[in-house]
């Protein structure tokens, strides 16, 4: 990583590089399954990604890493907007409180790597969760269906 980090009240250079490093962990293991079978992407949302996710990227704490997790990644329509706040083609506002400030002082160079390293699987990060909320909605569909003794026939 190429990344000149600034040592902070909270949190030194090289603590930030191991945010970073944990962060692209988990991306790459979300873009690698990004459906309700993720074996492997809870133990790559470490306590120290989590931990700066929600002291400084502006996130809630949802009570606690598990919480967050549940939050953010058990539905692809949340993982989409956890995503979004690190789009910088939408202005990297965040999805809790709608402004960009998280952009902003002592965790600015982290942050800003955080919506870099994004950028390179957005494109297929959506498009596979949007497959995987679209295949939630069918299965949805069809067991409500199945409930009242109707049979949905697929129109492609």
């Amino acid at each position: 990583m190429n990344n000149k980090f600034k040592d902070v009240k909270f949190m030194t250079a090289k603590e930030k590089e191991l945010v970073l490093k944990n962060w692209i962990r988990f991306i790459e293991t979300l873009v690698s399954n990004p459906g309700k079978d993720k074996p492997d992407l809870f133990s790559k949302f470490t306590k120290r990604l989590y931990e700066h996710l929600h002291l400084h990227c502006s996130f809630i704490a949802h009570y606690d890493r598990y919480g967050f997790y549940t939050t953010y990644f058990d539905d692809p329509v949340y993982t989409i907007k956890f995503i979004q706040q690190f789009d910088s083609d939408l202005g990297c506002k965040s999805v809790e409180y709608g402004f960009n400030w998280w952009q902003d002082g002592d965790f600015a160079d982290l942050n800003q790597a955080m919506c870099i390293a994004i950028d390179e699987h957005k494109k297929t990060l959506y498009e596979k969760l949007r497959n995987s909320e679209k295949e939630n909605d069918v299965n949805a569909a069809k067991g409500l269906a199945n409930k009242w003794g109707y049979v949905l026939k697929e129109v492609r």
